[in-house]
């Protein structure tokens, strides 16, 4: 994001846990006997369900993308 969002730990650890239990990503420890490091994957219907987010959400942030090119135009000239 290139600094324009900060993500607070407190608010990815709980999104990771729940995307991982719906089996959309597979979370494993880096040395499991010490639980230092988790690294995540996304697992077979984590691409599907990305898939359909994607055909989803795409058309609606393109439109976004439309409307504020829009706006600095018109502010900007």
């Amino acid at each position: 994001t290139a600094g324009v969002l900060s993500v607070n730990p407190n608010t990815m650890y709980p999104l990771l846990r729940r995307l991982e239990s719906r089996g959309l990503i597979e979370g494993k420890w880096e040395h499991p006997e010490r639980r230092t490091r988790r690294y995540y994957a996304i697992t077979s219907a984590g691409q599907e369900e990305y898939g359909r987010l994607v055909e989803e959400v795409r058309p609606f942030l393109d439109s976004v993308s439309a409307s504020i090119d829009d706006i600095v135009r018109e502010v900007y000239g």
